[in-house]
């Protein structure tokens, strides 16, 4: 497995989606008609943060929290 370094600006973009997608948890789930199942900004977050970083940079951002 190689080991990929990571930039001193990778690491901002990525500590600022982070704080993004923290922040897009804070006002809380939106329940649309009879929908079951609640929908939060976080997923809008998420889909940009793919979107803008890439895959690799976004994914990441979850594969350094859950060692």
């Amino acid at each position: 497995m190689s080991v990929r370094t990571l930039s001193a600006r990778d690491l901002a973009q990525i500590a600022i989606f982070a704080a993004l997608i923290a922040a897009l948890g804070l006002p809380g789930a939106l329940a649309l008609g009879g929908v079951a199942v609640p929908l939060t900004f976080q997923s809008l977050g998420v889909m940009l943060a793919g979107a803008v970083l890439g895959a690799r940079k976004a994914s990441s951002r979850y594969s350094c929290c859950s060692r």
